[in-house]
């Protein structure tokens, strides 16, 4: 009888089966339970590790966005200066300017200042009438047939350029 087993041996290996069967399916519940809890804790720090990541880069955002707008208020402050620097040159020139057409009535010239004044600078020659007057910003002359010359685009006087007609003189 060494190859059959009767039936309460059957029965005996059959309770270790189930048994065994049994301690496996916990096994894999507790293994089962084990591996949902890892993994949620890989979730819960991954989640973390994404929010600390997003807080990081919007930190950074943040200060890379303000240098920006610092750099463009100093640039826009720059250019304000430079543009302030530019109307305050061409208001001491139109000021000046003004200065040489409307002299003050204290200093009442000579018949010879006056006709120096009327001198054309390149040619030497008394500016009066028909002979149209042109002059710089400065109020310079400069007799009609000296600024027809090419090489006469400048006061000779100041090195500025030639405006315009005087309409004054």
């Amino acid at each position: 009888m060494a190859g059959k087993i009767g039936p309460s041996g059957l029965e005996a290996r059959l309770e270790r089966i189930r048994l065994n069967y049994m301690k496996l399916v916990e096994k894999a519940k507790v293994d089962n339970m084990k591996s949902l809890r890892d993994l949620e804790k890989k979730v819960v720090e991954e989640e973390e590790d994404l929010k600390n990541k997003q807080e990081r880069e919007r930190r950074d955002f943040e200060i890379k966005m303000l240098k920006e707008k610092y750099a463009l208020k100093e640039r826009h402050l720059q250019e304000k200066n430079n543009a302030d620097k530019k109307a305050a040159k061409r208001l001491k020139q139109a000021e000046d300017f003004i200065e040489n057409i409307n002299p003050s009535s204290g200093n009442e010239k000579s018949p010879e200042e006056i006709r120096t004044e009327l001198e054309c600078p390149v040619c030497y020659k008394e500016m009066k009438p028909p002979v149209n007057i042109w002059q710089c910003a400065q109020g310079h002359p400069v007799c009609q047939p000296c600024h027809a010359r090419p090489e006469i685009r400048h006061c000779p006087t100041c090195r500025q350029k030639i405006v315009g007609r005087a309409t004054l003189v």
